[in-house]
C-alpha cells in the first residue's frame, strides 16, 4: 500500500489539450487592420498579435458574399455548392437552406474529442433555425437589428464566464462580433474616435433610410466627404471589435489558457464602401466583399505575413481539426498547388461564382452565362478597368471556366 501511494503521488495529470478559439468578426474587410495598411489606427490589439505571435494570411477569401452561406462553409467544411445553405432561386428568394443536423460539423468534431463546445452569436442569419447550432453544448444566440445588438465586449465576457464553469476541460469557442456590420453606432468610448472632426452632412447612426437607399441604389452615392465620414464610422466599429478581442486575449491569459490555445480571427465577408462604386455586401463577389482577414496563432507558427491564396474550405479544415495544410503553410510549408479560391452565392440578384488567383479574378454569371475578368493589384484588389474582350481577358475566362467547372462539377446554379 505504501508503494502504491508513493507511485500515485508522483503521477502528474495529463495536460489539458489546447483550446480552439475562433473569433468571427462580421463584415470585416481584409484591409481594415493597421498591419494591412488601414488609414485609421483601429486595431492595436490585432496589430500586436500579428507582430509577435500570429501569421496573417493576406490573401484569404470567404466562401460567399453574405453571412449565412459563408459561415455555413466554415461550420460544415464544405463549399457553398455542396452545403447549399444559400438563398433559393429568384422566385423563392425569401427561402434559405439549412445545415443537416446528422452531418459532421465544426462542433460535433470537437465534441468527439472531448471538448466543450460553445458559440456566442449576434447575427439573425446565424439563428439556430438554419442548423448552425448543431453539435454545440451552448449556442448563445441573440439576433440583431442594425442597431441595438449585444456589444462585442459583452459577448466576450459572456464567453469567458462560460469557460469558468469547466476550467479543466478543453473548449471550442466561436465568438461572433457584430460591430462592423452597418448601421454604425459603436457607443462610448469608440464613437467619434475617427469621425468627430470630419466634415459631413450626415450623422451616426445612419438610419435605415440611408442604409437601404445606398445599398439598393435608390439613393445616389454620397459625396466624398460623407463617404469618408462613413468609412470613419466603420473604423470605429472595427476599433470596438479590436478592443473586445484584446479583452478575450487578456481573459485567456488570466485563466492560463492562452499560451497553448489555437486562436483564429477571420470574417464572414467584407464590405463595399464605395471604393468600387457600391455600398454594403451581398451584391457581388469582388475583393472588398470576399477578401477577408485570416489570423492564425498556434504552436510553431511564426509572427508575420503569408501571401498564399487561401480559400474558405482550407480555413475550415484547420478550424475543424487544429491541424492540416493551413497549419503547415503557416509554419512555412509549401504553398497549395491549387493556388485559387472560389466564392459563390450572392444575396441580391442573379447567382454568380468567382475564381481568384494571386494575379486575376474572373466572375461568371451562372444564369446569364456572362463573364468579367480583372487583373489584380499587389494587395489583391481589382484593377479599375476590367479586361473586356481583350485576348488576355478571354484567355483568363477560359482558364477560370475550366477550373470552376471541374471543381464544382458543372456550371449550373447551386
Amino acid at each position: 500500500m505504501l508503494l502504491l501511494t508513493s507511485v500515485l503521488a508522483c503521477t502528474t495529470p495529463e495536460p489539458r489539450p489546447p483550446d480552439m478559439v475562433v473569433v468571427l468578426v462580421d463584415t470585416l474587410r481584409a484591409d481594415a487592420m493597421g498591419f494591412a495598411g488601414a488609414r485609421y489606427a483601429a486595431t492595436p490589439n490585432l496589430d500586436r498579435l500579428v507582430a509577435t505571435e500570429a501569421t496573417w494570411f493576406s490573401r484569404s477569401y470567404s466562401g460567399s458574399s453574405w453571412t449565412l452561406a459563408s459561415t455555413a462553409t466554415l461550420f460544415s467544411g464544405k463549399p457553398t455548392w455542396e452545403h447549399r445553405v444559400i438563398r433559393d432561386t429568384a422566385d423563392r428568394a425569401h427561402c434559405f437552406g439549412r445545415l443537416p443536423a446528422h452531418e459532421p460539423n465544426l462542433a460535433s468534431r470537437w465534441r468527439q474529442r472531448g471538448y466543450r463546445t460553445g458559440a456566442w452569436i449576434n447575427n439573425a442569419f446565424l439563428a439556430p433555425e438554419f442548423g448552425l447550432s448543431a453539435g454545440f453544448d451552448t449556442y448563445d444566440f441573440e439576433g440583431a437589428q442594425l442597431t441595438g445588438h449585444r456589444t462585442a465586449s459583452a459577448t466576450v465576457q459572456t464567453a469567458l464566464s462560460w469557460l469558468d464553469a469547466a476550467p479543466d476541460q478543453p473548449a471550442l469557442m466561436v465568438v461572433h462580433l457584430m460591430e462592423p456590420h452597418a448601421d454604425y453606432d459603436p457607443g462610448a468610448p469608440f464613437a467619434g474616435a475617427f469621425s468627430a472632426d470630419l466634415p459631413a452632412s450626415i450623422t451616426a447612426p445612419l438610419g435605415e433610410n440611408l442604409h437601404v437607399g445606398w445599398m439598393t441604389g435608390m439613393l445616389p452615392a454620397p459625396d466624398e466627404q460623407d463617404q469618408e465620414f462613413v468609412r470613419a464610422l466603420y473604423a470605429e466599429e472595427v476599433l470596438a471589435s479590436d478592443a473586445a478581442i484584446g479583452e478575450l486575449i487578456a481573459g485567456l491569459k488570466e485563466r492560463g489558457r492562452w499560451q497553448q490555445a489555437r486562436f483564429v480571427v477571420t470574417a464572414d465577408h467584407g464590405e463595399e464602401l464605395w471604393d468600387q462604386g457600391r455600398y454594403e455586401h451581398g451584391h457581388r463577389l469582388n475583393s472588398p466583399v470576399t477578401q477577408v482577414p485570416l489570423i492564425v496563432k498556434a504552436e510553431g507558427v511564426p509572427a508575420g505575413r503569408n501571401d498564399s491564396v487561401v480559400d474558405a474550405t482550407r480555413a475550415a479544415g484547420f478550424l475543424h481539426t487544429g491541424q492540416g495544410w493551413l497549419l503547415d503553410l503557416a509554419r512555412g510549408g509549401e504553398e497549395d498547388p491549387k493556388g485559387f479560391a472560389i466564392s459563390e452565392d450572392i444575396l441580391y440578384g442573379p447567382q454568380e461564382v468567382s475564381l481568384v488567383t494571386s494575379d486575376f479574378r474572373v466572375v461568371l454569371g451562372l444564369e446569364s452565362r456572362t463573364a468579367t475578368a480583372w487583373r489584380l493589384t499587389e494587395s489583391g484588389y481589382e484593377q479599375a478597368q476590367d479586361l473586356g474582350e481583350s485576348e488576355e481577358g478571354k484567355d483568363l475566362v477560359r482558364q477560370a471556366v475550366g477550373l470552376i467547372e471541374r471543381v464544382r462539377g458543372g456550371l449550373e446554379p447551386a
